[in-house]
């Protein structure tokens, strides 16, 4: 359980960054 939790939020953090990563570019 705690481990599909953690994955869970591992998952969420690493579409944050992508997002935030492409958003990022596209003001460039």
């Amino acid at each position: 359980m705690t481990f599909l939790v953690a994955d869970s939020d591992f998952t969420a953090a690493s579409k944050m960054k992508h997002l935030l990563h492409s958003a990022k570019n596209s003001l460039l």
